[in-house]
């Protein structure tokens, strides 16, 4: 940090993009302690993008709720300006997690299993939560326009067909109650 301060003016009036560019001035990501470090920097960058995100209201569930069900299958969502995700292969979510207060600390930083992170906004609160390789692959296909027909094929191919329906139908209540889906589209002929 010290040589980052030392090293770069801001240019900026506001403090709040000083930083952008600290990730990719860490040195050797190679080495576990250095792309731990580096992800440190990104994470805390991900937050504070999510806090500063657009405001924008999320779904109400009543008006999902009044979508003629035949409809359902066409339907697509779009997610909210301040939802993003993050891919870890350390422990610097931990990490920044017990620096924080939220867990025990790491003795150190290191190398860990890849993890996913959904992080988002409610109101003036930045929230996060690990995403599960399912969750996190419909997740992807819902933000690329992937509508609940498509999701529950998806699902359906891990988890059979016999459930996919509802099993999606639950992790779409989730994100509602999340609050991070921004808006659905009705399938063309339907409008």
């Amino acid at each position: 940090m010290r040589r980052y301060i030392e090293s770069t003016d801001s240019r900026h009036f506001s403090i709040r993009n000083y930083g952008a560019t600290l990730g990719e001035r860490l040195q050797d990501r190679r080495s576990p302690r250095g792309r731990a470090l580096w992800e440190l920097a990104e994470w805390e960058w991900r937050l504070a993008d999510v806090f500063d995100a657009a405001d924008d209201a999320p779904l109400d569930v009543q008006e999902l709720a009044a979508v003629d069900p035949v409809l359902w299958a066409g339907l697509a969502f779009s997610l909210r300006a301040c939802v993003r995700c993050f891919d870890s292969r350390t422990n610097a979510v931990q990490f920044w997690r017990g620096a924080s207060g939220l867990c025990d600390m790491p003795d150190e930083l290191t190398a860990s299993p890849p993890s996913r992170w959904l992080i988002w906004r409610r109101g003036i609160t930045t929230l996060f939560r690990s995403l599960g390789p399912l969750e996190s692959e419909l997740l992807e296909l819902l933000r690329a326009g992937a509508n609940f027909g498509l999701l529950c094929e998806r699902m359906a191919l891990h988890i059979g067909d016999a459930d996919a329906p509802q099993r999606t139908a639950s992790l779409l209540r989730g994100w509602l109650a999340e609050e991070i889906i921004l808006d659905f589209v009705l399938p063309p002929a339907a409008e």
